[in-house]
């Protein structure tokens, strides 16, 4: 909803300075978190969620590029979609050829990779997001960055968390407050 909301606003030439790049990551997360709230605990679970992760971070950093390359691309989110759905029906009808995530209930380096890639990648777009709120004063900037740092936080703290632990249910409450940012917007 908040990226449709983004899309509309971007015709409008109001919102964020970023409106497609933000559109385009919220969608991608969106879709791959809720695949992930659909499955069963266990790799795809895990799998899903990092994926998500690092897919934002992914898409999130695209507010690096020139501002010039956005108003050209207005189909990006639509192209995310696809891509990300195409990603989610595989991890499910494959979920065989999964890497392990879990492993003794102990996240394996690639599931802690996957996340700390996506937090490094969301911090870096919440310093561009801060950078353009200084020149451009736009406040919409600001609750953007303060829901990439949000996500960067829950995702960097995943590596220190087990299954059920406190730190596992602090990177969770992270990621709910992050969302709720969004949908403050």
């Amino acid at each position: 909803g908040v990226a449709w909301m983004l899309l509309s606003l971007e015709r409008l030439r109001a919102g964020t300075s970023f409106n497609i790049w933000i559109a385009a990551a919220l969608v991608g997360m969106g879709i791959l978190d809720s695949l992930h709230a659909m499955v069963h605990v266990g790799e795809e679970f895990v799998w899903l969620h990092s994926t998500a992760t690092f897919v934002g971070g992914l898409l999130f950093v695209l507010v690096w590029l020139p501002t010039s390359w956005q108003q050209s691309i207005s189909w990006w989110p639509w192209l995310v979609a696809c891509i990300v759905l195409v990603i989610g029906g595989l991890s499910l009808l494959c979920p065989d050829q999964l890497p392990h995530m879990v492993v003794n209930k102990q996240f394996t380096p690639w599931a802690k990779g996957l996340n700390v890639v996506g937090g490094i990648l969301l911090f870096a777009a919440a310093i561009r997001l801060v950078w353009t709120y200084w020149q451009t004063k736009n406040i919409d900037d600001l609750l953007f960055c303060l829901h990439c740092a949000l996500f960067g936080s829950a995702a960097i703290m995943f590596e220190q968390s087990q299954l059920w632990d406190l730190p596992w249910w602090g990177w969770h409450l992270l990621r709910l407050m992050a969302y709720g940012v969004a949908l403050w917007f």
